[in-house]
């Protein structure tokens, strides 16, 4: 006989309601009976007068079976399973192997027994979804999954008659090399990931990319010769990999490999003639093997494909310099003054051409040796000055400074770039004072406005900041960064109205913070303007999707009684943090407020699954459930929430409420 599967069999009913059903109901076994022996006594006639096979025997067997299980309450017999797998139909009997890997999916869709109603049959695939998977659609990724964490367990499907088992049969996990590598991504170690790959690459030796994966791990956990050896294999495999070339000749070159990793770049130029990079890693390798005619060679053909590499020019100098070329190397490094030592104007020239240049040690060693000839040299001062800036030594870059002011204290860029030493020395006061003499020197000196606007704005003195950055903007009225500051100052000082205008203008001049419409939002509500204030709150939420926004979001549309919106609101809240079980709860409730009521046990359960031991949550399940008259599972909850809380009052009306409502529903039934 056969059974479909149905949502609740009556076993599962019982266990809810505790109402314990019928043995049987007479009439319909009466007429059981009398098929079967109708159906068993022509087969036995046939048997005795005409039949001389054993295939008869079998059919009143089996009819006796079926009078023992149905009648009787006797263990079915299992005959076989109809299942789908990856859309295919299959049977699976009992002493068949059930073969499933990570891509399967499948479902139990019929048993065949000899029971008639198929009531008390149940199919278990051990490790994989519930108690009874008949119907449901599993994943074979769920067993491999198990399995990879503990291969020595074994997998078995029951099928159960009640709590009986009336057939198993082995399920056999074939592990693909896809697996060890969804395990590698998973793993929480180096050396599991690790394993992992390896046995990846074993089953599958070809898989280029899981030996790239498997060479960097090696490479990342300090075995450089395993991640040699795999970024070998996979050049052999696939000659032309560009980023496995690229690591490998690196790698060469860190293990003194040089003739292999010329080879490996000079294989990384066929692919690519334009690859600077490349040429100048080439020259490097000469370098560091003392052929300088090759280094000079290679950094020069960089320097052609790539003209505005400074790294790639001081190298090409060294190499010159290296190589006894002093005439290039003068030309790069501008060795006049080598020729010229005693020369103040060369001494000048060549100090301002290593702070163009970027070499603030050079420029400092000369600027030292100028100023020592001409003591009285602002310029001079002014730019060591800068140079000590560069490299980090703050109180000579200060000093140096207020040396030149007070030699010219009428250089407006002097008193400028002496407040910039003093901010990052966090000298503020000392800063806005020198700020202050530059705009005396020069009235509408944009930047000094700005860094005046930025200074008061720390201090907090947000209208004297505001005056400033109004008059910065006479210079710059569509700066986005100076009207949100602007905006900011406005908004502490409670002028909404102003703020939220200077937000707007920042906006509209491609202002790209999202923040902005959250501070639009606020400045709105404090107007009292509600349906502007969500309108920004609803921009910046879908712009930035923000746990608080939201949840702004939510309560004002609940509020509204807009519970669809407020749905969609949680929902996006669980997508941002799935854990959280008051999203849950509270999409929940407003499901059970809409009259979804299934959508709210549905996420009151999650929201429990998530460790929340509220019984406010029981009492929401409890109150659902109830409404759906399910009152078993109803008193259960309630009962749940008085655990947590026996001075809940709802527990305490409840509980007795229901335990009323089921002695009378026994006795109705």
């Amino acid at each position: 006989m056969d059974y479909y599967y149905a949502p609740e069999n009556e076993n599962q009913q019982e266990r809810k309601t505790g109402k314990k059903r019928p043995s049987f109901n007479l009439s319909i076994y009466i007429t059981v009976i009398l098929f079967i022996l109708a159906s068993a006594g022509g087969a036995v006639i046939y048997h005795f007068f005409f039949s001389t096979d054993a295939a008869t025997t079998s059919m009143i067997n089996k009819a006796k079976r079926v009078v023992m299980t149905n009648v009787f309450g006797k263990e079915p017999h299992f005959y076989w399973a109809d299942f789908e797998k990856n859309g295919k139909n299959y049977k699976l009997k009992k002493d068949d192997k059930f073969e499933v890997t990570y891509r399967d999916e499948f479902m139990f869709k019929k048993i065949h027994t000899d029971s008639l109603t198929g009531r008390g049959i149940s199919v278990d695939v051990e490790k994989a979804g519930s108690s009874n998977d008949l119907g449901i659609l599993l994943k074979g990724i769920e067993l491999v999954d198990h399995y990879l964490k503990d291969r020595s367990q074994e997998f078995t499907i029951w099928v159960r008659y009640k709590d009986k088992v009336i057939a198993s049969v082995p399920v056999e996990i074939q592990i693909q090399p896809q697996d060890w590598l969804r395990m590698a991504k998973q793993a929480g170690s180096k050396k599991m990931k690790t394993e992992y790959l390896e046995k990846a690459v074993d089953m599958k030796k070809e898989d280029v990319n899981a030996r790239k994966m498997l060479a960097g791990t090696y490479a990342n956990s300090g075995e450089t010769d395993k991640a040699l050896s795999e970024y070998e294999s996979v050049i052999k495999q696939k000659p032309d990999d560009l980023e496995s070339l690229v690591v490998l000749s690196k790698m060469y070159v860190e293990k003194k490999m040089y003739q292999d990793a010329l080879l490996a770049y000079r294989k990384i130029i066929s692919l690519n003639s334009k690859d600077a990079a490349a040429y100048a890693s080439i020259a490097h390798v000469y370098c560091l093997i003392g052929n300088w005619p090759r280094a000079v060679a290679n950094y020069r053909v960089s320097l052609r494909l790539s003209p505005k590499n400074p790294a790639v020019r001081y190298n090409l100098a060294e190499a010159y310099e290296k190589s006894g070329n002093y005439k290039d190397a003068l030309s790069e490094y501008e060795l006049v003054y080598k020729d010229m030592p005693e020369s103040e104007a060369v001494m000048a020239a060549l100090a301002d051409l290593y702070l163009k240049t970027k070499d603030f040690d050079g420029a400092i060693d000369i600027y030292e040796k100028f100023i020592k000839k001409q003591p009285r040299n602002a310029s001079a001062f002014a730019n060591l000055g800068l140079a000590y800036g560069e490299k980090g030594l703050l109180s000579k870059e200060i000093s140096s400074y207020e040396k030149a002011r007070d030699l010219d204290p009428d250089n407006s860029i002097i008193h400028f770039n002496l407040a910039a030493g003093y901010e990052k020395a966090e000298r503020y006061d000392d800063a806005a004072r020198e700020y202050r003499k530059v705009l005396k020197l020069k009235p509408g000196d944009s930047d000094t406005l700005q860094r005046l606007a930025q200074y008061y704005l720390k201090k907090k003195v947000y209208k004297q900041a505001i005056e400033y950055y109004a008059r910065y903007l006479e210079h710059y009225p569509k700066n986005a960064a100076a009207l949100n500051n602007m905006a900011f100052a406005y908004q502490e000082i409670k002028d909404y109205e102003n703020a939220v205008s200077c937000y707007k203008k920042a906006l509209e001049n491609g202002l790209k913070d999202d923040t902005v419409y959250f501070n639009i939002a606020v400045s709105y509500e404090k107007m009292g303007k509600e349906s502007e204030a969500i309108s920004a709150y609803e921009k910046y939420a879908s712009l930035n999707p923000n746990a608080d926004v939201l949840v702004v979001l939510a309560n004002h549309y609940e509020e509204k009684k807009q519970y669809n919106q407020a749905i969609e609101a949680y929902t996006r809240l669980i997508g941002i943090d799935t854990e959280n079980p008051a999203f849950y709860k509270e999409r929940g409730r407003i499901y059970f407020v809409k009259g979804e009521v299934e959508k709210a046990i549905a996420d009151y359960r999650v929201s429990l699954s998530h460790g929340q031991e509220d019984d406010g949550i029981y009492i929401a399940l409890g109150e659902a459930y109830e409404k759906k008259g399910m009152y078993a599972e109803a008193l259960t909850e309630y009962t749940h929430a008085y655990q947590i809380n026996p001075e809940s009052p709802v527990a305490i009306k409840k509980i007795p409420q229901l335990k009323i409502k089921l002695l009378k529903k026994k006795h109705k039934g």
